[in-house]
């Protein structure tokens, strides 16, 4: 029984332990140690960190090339009015000289444009062809290239600037070209004139989107100070970039079917459209939002952003691109459609691993039980059977032996009354022997002597019975006979013997005893 209990113990271990393998095999496998909220989480956090290097890394480098295109302006500037021997403000009306910094200024700007990995690059002066002929003040010169559709060296275009300088360098003006400025909706420009002279690592910033006269989409415009000779700000220069080449250069690998990356450079709570450039899935759809979206807090770091039509899930971080731009917010998100499709994704994932688990669960429970339990089982059935068989056993011999017991003590009983009627009965004839042998014919009993040689052995058995002083009862057991298969011998007896009833022979037998 011992090693049964072993053998069971052990078989309970094994199966305990291909239960918890199971288990932590298929939540290893499945990945599902968290929740939809954590899985949401940390695919759009990673989503983020990609993003966030992205928006860091081209904004980091547009300053970089914008500081370095201040300080190559400047050096510019001073050596075209060094060389004629005027000041700044002697380029105020003149075209001619205009022009000539103009062109001394093209080529440069190209190249900064070609290798910034931005839309446009811009140079404004704080002078005019015609200050007389400006209506409002605001008309400002200076060369402001684009990059076209296909974006290379090529496929440059000339928005500000003189068309005549433009197309001797391959320059064509763009559909919407036009000599000079407009600073007054310029963004930045009157930020970058009103500060005061700070070197330009310290001064640049970036505005937030909108829209250039005469193109159709927004941009974001870096804005770096141009520092004259005096010290005194003479001009803005910096780069643009658009919404079309943000799409291009921030979309998203990702496992993810919708992914929407917001760039807000107002950094609020409320994300307006007009505030934001967006970026996608790389070689898929996205729907731009087309609304305000309110921002606030979901779960497990996650944000929730609503608006009127659409509402979405997603991760909010705030960034610095510039001194002047310390709260720009990032924010990756997705429908709230797609998170709650995940939510039951992943629920519907559970369950099965659950309901695959119980099935596991009970087919090795079932094997184990018809491959090792059921014999062992069985075998303690058997054993237990066997237990019990004993038992009955011990408790029938038990039975019997008390049986036996108390038949012996009846025998002895009984032996004990029939000495003492077998004693008394002696006394009795000894007693009355002389006055039975008178009664008896001494003829009669002769006969009866000589014709006991007439019985039967079997007749003969039970006349020594009834000669040793045995029972009625002794003599039906010794022999095994019926009552009536004892009187039909009995019979027989006494017509041999010729006596006529079994107390006549009970004398004769009386008087054998006793040697008459």
């Amino acid at each position: 029984m011992n090693a049964m209990k072993k053998k069971l113990f052990v078989y309970m271990v094994l199966l305990a332990g291909l239960l918890v393998l199971a288990g932590a095999m298929g939540l290893f496998l499945l990945g599902r140690f968290y929740d939809a909220r954590r899985e949401t989480y940390t695919t759009l956090d990673l989503q983020m960190a990609f993003f966030e290097k992205e928006i860091t890394s081209q904004f980091e480098n547009a300053a970089a090339m914008g500081i370095q295109m201040s300080g190559k302006m400047k050096s510019l500037i001073d050596g075209e009015l060094a060389k004629k021997n005027i000041g700044f403000d002697d380029l105020n009306d003149s075209e001619e000289e205009i022009s000539a910094l103009e062109d001394s200024m093209f080529e440069p700007l190209r190249q900064f444009l070609l290798e910034s990995g931005c839309s446009g690059a811009f140079v404004i002066l704080d002078t005019t062809v015609n200050r007389s002929a400006s209506e409002t003040g605001d008309s400002r010169s200076g060369l402001y290239l684009e990059l076209g559709g296909n974006s290379g060296p090529e496929d440059i275009l000339l928005y500000r600037g003189s068309s005549a300088i433009g197309k001797s360098h391959g320059v064509y003006p763009h559909r919407k070209w036009r000599l000079e400025f407009r600073t007054n909706s310029f963004p930045g420009y009157k930020e970058a004139l009103s500060v005061s002279p700070l070197p330009p690592e310290r001064s640049y910033r970036f505005s937030g989107p909108s829209v250039l006269p005469g193109t159709s989409e927004k941009a974001v415009f870096l804005t770096v100070p141009i520092s004259g000779g005096s010290g005194k700000t003479v001009g803005v220069c910096g780069f643009e970039i658009n919404e079309s080449l943000f799409k291009k250069m921030h979309a998203q690998s990702s496992s993810l079917t919708r992914l929407l990356c917001l760039l807000d450079m107002d950094g609020g709570v409320t994300i307006a459209p007009e505030q934001t450039l967006s970026s996608g899935i790389f070689g898929g759809y996205y729907e731009a939002p087309d609304e305000e979206l309110t921002a606030a807090e979901f779960s497990g770091g996650l944000s929730s952003f609503t608006g009127e039509k659409n509402t979405y899930i997603g991760i909010r971080r705030t960034t610095v691109l510039s001194p002047s731009n310390p709260n720009v917010l990032l924010a990756v998100m997705i429908p709230k459609a797609d998170y709650r499709a995940t939510v039951r994704r992943n629920a519907a994932t559970i369950i099965i691993f659950v309901l695959l688990l119980g099935f596991f669960a009970v087919t090795i429970s079932m094997y184990f039980s018809r491959k090792y339990l059921s014999p062992i089982m069985k075998e303690i059935s058997e054993a237990k059977a066997e237990q019990e068989a004993a038992k009955e056993e011990a408790l029938r011999a038990k039975n019997e032996k008390e049986a036996a017991q108390a038949e012996a003590e009846k025998a002895k009983a009984e032996q004990t009354a029939a000495q003492a009627e077998a004693e008394r009965a002696k006394h009795d004839f000894e007693r009355v022997a002389p006055k039975a042998r008178e009664e008896i014919d001494s003829d009669s009993f002769e006969i009866f002597k000589e014709n006991l040689k007439k019985l039967t052995p079997k007749e003969s058995e039970i006349f020594g019975l009834y000669l040793g002083n045995h029972t009625t009862q002794e003599i039906l057991d010794a022999e095994g006979f019926t009552v009536n298969a004892l009187k039909y011998h009995n019979k027989n007896i006494y017509s041999k013997l010729g006596v006529t009833s079994k107390k006549e022979l009970l004398k004769y037998i009386t008087l054998l005893q006793h040697g008459y």
